[in-house]
């Protein structure tokens, strides 16, 4: 729940300042290098409600395509060739592509960051790894609502401001609903926009009253942060977010309520795009209704309630959620007590790196194994083709090999020719034929 506001400017050349926070873009013909510091003046307002995943959002590339492996007569030791007639895999590339694939699958399913701002009652669920390759999830509060600072006491006293309750599975959104009102004024140059998004679990409602003072605005909703940041990289987004969003247009001088309900758990965005070509300026205010799970019933006490030090508010202690230990229990949630506006909260996880280069070697370990059978299997065929047993000779006989010697100092050239044995008379002695 809550919101997270940014002012951004739209530009032809998709150039991003500040990432998930933001930035401008110009729809400019002409490219004006300067100093960001000096002339963006990023507008910034305190919210005490507000939740949003404002850590940097990490893109994962794609791994390459892997090289195109000939067949042909190639030399196996420089081409990467694959497999030979045998079906024995002669050169080791392929299976150096298959442990870098093996790896990167390993380090992205491992991979668990996040910050996280939740409502003082709000409770949201951990995404959680497999324990083949991450060894436990540490969750840390590492701030709370601004509000408290002035008070020393409260300020240090934060034994209780983050449950973690790890479960067999996860409860029904039933719990107690969080109620939410936060009104803003939002002032939109030429080609500028702004947003707020919101963490909603299935069922929570947002209501968004838009009272259109100057100019005209369009509101996109788009649901999900991967297609947010598409939105802005295509300066409007796609046609298939286009399809995906909704579209509301907020006229000069008209007050209109636009209202949604969360079909699916998940972040949503909130777009104010300038429509005209001058300044535009609004006054907004939402009104959201988070559903929460349902742990009022729980009989089982929380797997560790963590909080900052009671001794300086600098020092945080973590709640860590060994995943081998707890393997059986598939869900994982962070309720932040009520008794705090919000609190601000980091997950992380650590990895287990000696299984993760285990498994991704293994492809290169199978090439060797392979490659050693090979060549023992061709050491016994050579070994086949020289040893032969010897020929059958009948008792009393000469073999070949000897009957056909030659004398020492002889060639070729002194053996009668095939022509000069057939020119003798094939008569046989002693017969007489009539004729």
């Amino acid at each position: 729940g809550g919101s997270h506001h940014h002012s951004h400017h739209h530009h032809q050349n998709n150039i991003h300042h500040g990432g998930w926070f933001g930035g401008r873009r110009h729809r400019d013909t002409t490219v004006v290098v300067v100093d960001n510091n000096n002339y963006y003046n990023h507008r910034s307002w305190y919210n005490p409600w507000h939740n949003n995943e404002y850590g940097p959002s990490y893109q994962r590339s794609n791994p390459l395509s892997p090289r195109h492996y000939h067949t042909g007569n190639a030399n196996f030791n420089n081409e990467c060739t694959c497999c030979k007639p045998s079906g024995i895999c002669e050169n080791k590339c392929p299976w150096i592509f298959a442990s870098i694939v093996l790896l990167i699958v390993a380090l992205v399913s491992s991979d668990v960051q996040d910050t996280w701002t939740l409502n003082g009652g709000e409770s949201r669920q951990v995404p959680r790894p497999s324990p083949l390759f991450t060894k436990h999830l540490d969750i840390v509060p590492v701030s709370l609502s601004s509000s408290n600072n002035n008070d020393s006491k409260n300020n240090n006293d934060m034994s209780s401001s983050v449950k973690v309750h790890v479960l067999k599975k996860c409860p029904p959104l039933t719990g107690p609903p969080i109620a939410l009102d936060q009104s803003m004024e939002i002032s939109l140059a030429p080609d500028d926009y702004q947003y707020d998004s919101f963490f909603l679990h299935k069922g929570s409602t947002l209501s968004v009253t838009v009272d259109q003072t100057q100019g005209a605005t369009n509101i996109y909703m788009i649901q999900g942060k991967q297609q947010f940041q598409e939105w802005e990289e295509n300066d409007g987004g796609s046609s298939s977010i286009k399809k995906r969003q909704k579209h509301y247009v907020g006229q000069d001088q008209d007050t209109q309520t636009f209202s949604w309900t969360a079909h699916k758990s998940d972040t949503y965005v909130i777009v104010y795009d300038n429509a005209s070509g001058w300044k535009g300026h609004a006054m907004i205010h939402y009104h959201v209704n988070l559903t929460t799970y349902q742990l009022e019933n729980d009989t089982t006490t929380p797997f560790c309630p963590i909080s900052t030090a009671t001794t300086d508010s600098s020092d945080t202690t973590s709640c860590q959620v060994d995943l081998e230990a707890t393997k059986r229990f598939k869900c994982i949630l962070v309720q932040a007590t009520s008794d705090q506006p919000d609190v601000t909260v980091t997950i992380q996880s650590e990895r287990r790196w000696s299984r993760i280069f285990l498994v991704s070697l293994l492809p290169i370990a199978m090439s060797f194994l392979l490659e050693k059978v090979r060549h023992v299997h061709a050491d016994d065929h050579d070994d086949d083709d020289n040893v032969r047993p010897p020929a059958f000779v009948p008792a009393g006989e000469t073999p070949v090999a000897e009957a056909t010697k030659l004398p020492e100092g002889s060639n070729y050239q002194n053996l009668p020719t095939a022509t000069a044995v057939l020119e003798e008379p094939m008569v046989p002695p002693n017969k007489t034929y009539d004729v």
